[in-house]
């Protein structure tokens, strides 16, 4: 089934680039939704979804990928309190702090900021928060203010006790929080976005642009760059600082936080930050905020694996480039192979940097995340390691050595459910390569 016009048209409505979650994923929602409304042919659904708003929605809410959870990714908060303490200070001390949290998908992250803010002293008519995503039933799940416990990881969950109430398997966030985010549906990309709002004092956007085409990242970046106030700062994911750095803004020197403010204003941003030296890109020097002494394992559970097994195949790079039979840079492959080498050494932290190198290089792929997230589970960050196998097999769906190691990896962790799917997952893929073998 030819489904290339149907790919045209989320490229051009919410500028998804399907190679970034994968063809065969987004083709396998397609089928689902053609099969739910009784469309017989592509050409058949393509009809509905120009003519019917809601069957589009249903669409991108189906490939629309949902990973978050309380305080993900833990610098990029401490980042925020460290600014917001100096913004009272030295800035704007009267004016409400104004926060963007886009995509918010569940509400995990803007959910996150209140309760930072408010353990930090700030009363509810001090700042305002305003949560975007495109998903409506995302934005429906964020209101209802319930979430179970696969949205609380990591070891200090204190805030859990402050915030929230237990409702038999769920949390109930406390009215405080709940009533200090305004939720909407919206786009980015959407004409009218950027019009309507006045501009914001700190945006979160992490973890959108790098499923975006360029022709959408660009248009995204600039849609960004309008709605940051002059002296804000702005959050990505660590797989987008390199698109950032070619649109007028600069990295702010606080390491791990892949935070960026608009150059005329990222000196003076860093001096309130309390920085005095630049932010360290080599890989000896990039600080790692796990601590190996820690190890997150459950008893009688198997320990994290010590050792990155050498791979003889090429790296898998995006099949967006492989398709385009454009070569890989040899700097990018000889980094990988390093980086296996590094590994294999016991060096895990240098490991990760040479991967955080690639990463800001925007020589990501499937290979990376998955070495990344190996080297970090063997540091003692079984959480974070999750995070980034996860990103693994977004970008390869058939990475059998990602689908195994999250099982592991989950079983490890309690969740025998996630295990069992991540298990059922790479038997599947086992099957059809040992299918294409034979055949």
């Amino acid at each position: 089934m030819d489904i290339t016009l149907i790919l045209k048209l989320l490229e051009d409505q919410i500028g998804l680039n399907a190679q970034s979650i994968g063809i065969s994923t987004v083709e396998k929602h397609i089928h689902k939704c053609m099969s739910e409304c009784g469309s017989s042919s592509v050409y058949d659904y393509l009809k509905r979804l120009n003519n019917d708003p809601s069957e589009l929605r249903k669409l991108t809410e189906a490939v629309v990928i949902p990973e978050t959870f309380f305080f993900r990714d833990r610098t990029p908060f401490t980042a925020l309190g460290q600014y917001v303490r100096q913004f009272r200070t030295n800035i704007e001390p009267t004016s409400p702090l104004r926060i963007l949290s886009a995509p918010c998908s569940t509400g995990e992250e803007p959910y996150s900021i209140a309760m930072l803010l408010f353990d930090m002293g700030l009363n509810s008519d001090q700042f305002q928060i305003d949560a975007v995503d495109i998903s409506d039933q995302f934005i429906k799940s964020a209101k209802s203010g319930l979430f179970r416990a696969y949205s609380f990881r990591g070891k200090d969950l204190d805030f859990r006790e402050r915030h929230f109430s237990k409702e038999g398997e769920e949390y109930r966030l406390k009215d405080k929080v709940h009533g200090a985010v305004n939720f909407q549906q919206g786009n980015l990309l959407a004409h009218d976005f950027v019009s309507d709002r006045d501009c914001y004092d700190v945006i979160f956007c992490r973890n959108l642009l790098i499923y975006f085409d360029e022709s959408a990242k660009k248009k995204a970046i600039a849609a960004l760059s309008q709605l940051l106030c002059s002296n804000g700062v702005l959050f990505v994911g660590h797989a987008e600082t390199a698109s950032l750095s070619t649109h007028r803004f600069t990295q702010l020197d606080y390491p791990m936080a892949f935070s960026f403010a608009k150059i005329k204003e990222a000196k003076r941003i860093n001096a309130l930050l309390n920085i005095s030296t630049p932010i360290q890109r080599e890989r000896s020097k990039i600080q790692i905020q796990t601590n190996p002494e820690k190890k997150q394992t459950v008893p009688g559970k198997t320990p994290p694996i010590t050792k990155i097994e050498s791979l003889t195949a090429p790296p898998p790079f995006m099949k967006r480039r492989d398709e385009s039979n454009e070569k890989q840079p040899s700097h990018a492959e000889a980094k990988i192979a390093e980086a296996i080498r590094l590994a294999d050494e016991g060096a895990f932290k240098e490991t990760v940097a040479l991967c955080e190198e690639l990463i800001k290089e925007d020589a990501v792929s499937a290979q990376v995340y998955f070495i990344l997230g190996k080297a970090v589970d063997s540091m003692g960050d079984a959480y974070q390691a999750d995070e980034y196998l996860r990103k693994a097999v977004y970008l390869d769906p058939t990475f059998y050595e990602a689908l195994t190691y999250l099982a592991t990896l989950s079983e490890r962790m309690g969740d025998l459910n996630k295990a069992e799917g991540f298990r059922t997952r790479a038997e599947r893929v086992k099957r059809r390569e040992d299918k294409k073998a034979g055949s």
